[in-house]
């Protein structure tokens, strides 16, 4: 099993050199109160989307969560200025329900947010779940030296 494989947590190793590994990571950044957008059905997701399905909600949220219906043939793509969103609401962890935060046209998601400290969860199922707000708890597999890990992702209603 690979480090990325199903849900997993990417580190700032997995982009940067110098960057933390899994094992480094703060694990209370990985448990709080979190909030799921649904796009399921766009293509593009960017800002001004980001700004729709969240402006008017109670903003004390650490995690914000991604619903896409993203598969392996069709992924919606995160634009870069929706990542520039997520850092400047002060998220601690985005979690999203595709194989990445990224369309595959480079890692700039990635870039933006685990240059910021802001952790980034991947291949979560969320194909049952409504918008709104949730406990939520997602740990990695403690493995030292590693720039990802599969972790199990849990979410409480609140």
């Amino acid at each position: 099993m690979g480090s990325h494989t199903a849900t997993h947590i990417d580190a700032p190793a997995h982009i940067f050199e110098s960057g933390r590994t899994v094992d480094e990571l703060e694990l209370a950044s990985l448990v709080g109160r979190a909030y799921l957008i649904d796009h399921s059905g766009k293509t593009e997701i960017g800002n001004d989307e980001m700004e729709k399905t969240f402006s008017f909600k109670d903003k004390s949220s650490e995690i914000i969560l991604l619903k896409t219906e993203s598969s392996d043939q069709k992924f919606a793509k995160i634009l870069p200025d929706a990542a520039e969103w997520i850092v400047k609401k002060g998220f601690l962890t985005v979690g999203i329900d595709s194989e990445s935060m990224d369309s595959g046209e480079g890692l700039d998601n990635h870039r933006i947010l685990l240059g910021k400290g802001i952790n980034i969860i991947e291949n979560l199922d969320l194909k049952k779940v409504e918008p709104g707000y949730y406990g939520f708890v997602c740990l990695p597999l403690k493995i030292k030296g590693c720039d990802g890990a599969p972790a199990r992702a849990i979410l409480l209603q609140s």
